[in-house]
């Protein structure tokens, strides 16, 4: 999300009037979360390291702790004229974790891990037992890049996991009540 690449495509979208909101990509620090604004984004996505899926900060050792970045970057922009949102992202699978970042000045959270495990998410059929396999992978992982993208695997970030808790009866309603209800 702080790369040049990154940024143009942000300027790139903003020109274009109808489209209304723009997120940033990933990002832990005060100088991406302006340049991304200066840009056009209109909602930061803070994390880079922290997911399930995501093995950024052990290949790479770029990162920091997402409890940090979310703080520093909502205190930067806390006084500005843009009205720009914060989402916290990754490492967020009980609710404590949730009101910890919202607290910290994050407007929202994101939650891939946690709503990769319901009923409604995708997964996979594996005959002939006829039970659901689902699993949970990064942007970044081989699989993604190969299936998704059509690409050779060109970066040492990402990994698939799979879902091994998930018990094919978890909604996406039940997950939403257990963190509103903060247990």
């Amino acid at each position: 999300g702080h790369s040049a690449r990154a940024i143009n495509a942000i300027k790139q979208l903003a020109a274009n009037k109808r489209i209304k909101n723009i997120m940033s990509g990933s990002i832990c620090t005060e100088e991406a979360a302006w340049e991304n604004i200066k840009a056009g984004a209109t909602h930061l996505r803070v994390g880079v390291g922290p997911g399930a899926a995501c093995s950024t900060r052990v290949m790479t050792g770029f990162g920091i702790p997402n409890a940090y970045a979310v703080k520093e970057i909502a205190d930067a922009i806390s006084d500005s004229r843009y009205g720009v949102q914060i989402i916290a992202d990754g490492g967020i699978s009980q609710p404590g974790q949730a009101m910890k970042y919202l607290l910290l000045g994050a407007h929202g959270v994101m939650l891939g891990h946690v709503l990769s495990q319901t009923e409604e998410s995708a997964g996979w059929i594996i005959p002939p037992v006829g039970t659901k396999h689902k699993s949970y992978r990064g942007q970044a992982s081989k699989a993604f890049q190969k299936e998704v993208l059509n690409k050779e695997y060109d970066c040492a970030e990402g990994v698939s996991l799979p879902n091994d808790f998930w018990d094919g009866q978890t909604t996406v309603a039940s997950v939403i009540k257990k963190f509103e209800a903060g247990v």
